[in-house]
């Protein structure tokens, strides 16, 4: 089961993200953005707008040592299967973060995270963080019977891996 967070992320940002559309695949799908990495702004100098989204230099040197650094964002969104591990492990070198999600409509996809968790910390950054998601709360709302994996439960095994 895919959940195609790259399109999701690309409409975020405006198109900016280098995934084409998504077609349903049972590998890997991946897009990367490139942007300015500012320094957050105090609130007395706030001007309302969204820090994430700034892209305006505060510096009115044109040296480059006084320009804001860029940082480049990759999201690689695998299929969870079993068949895919190896590969998915490379992705892992380097990274500084994971997206862990899991459909809250389906509990094995929550028990794998489990593992997923593993690898991460067996091949990723030694201080990546990790976030656990749960996606699809949309279709547990409608009627709390579709919902496999309760908020709790999610939140204290996040707490307990730390």
């Amino acid at each position: 089961m895919r959940l195609h967070l790259v399109p999701q992320y690309k409409r975020a940002t405006d198109d900016r993200f280098l995934a084409e559309e998504a077609e349903p695949t049972v590998g890997v799908e991946f897009g990367s953005v490139t942007l300015p990495l500012t320094p957050p702004q105090d609130a007395s100098s706030s001007t309302g707008g969204d820090a994430a989204t700034s892209t305006a230099s505060t510096s009115t040197s044109s040296s480059s040592a006084a320009r804001s650094p860029n940082v480049k964002i990759q999201i690689w969104d695998t299929s969870g299967s079993e068949a895919f591990r190896g590969i998915t492990r490379s992705y892992y070198r380097g990274a500084a973060g994971c997206l862990l999600v899991y459909d809250v409509t389906h509990r094995p996809s929550f028990t794998n995270a489990k593992s997923w968790l593993k690898d991460v910390r067996e091949h990723a950054e030694e201080d990546a963080v990790v976030v656990l998601v749960g996606n699809r709360i949309d279709l547990a709302e409608d009627d709390g019977e579709r919902r496999r994996v309760n908020a709790e439960e999610a939140k204290e095994w996040a707490e307990s891996e730390g």
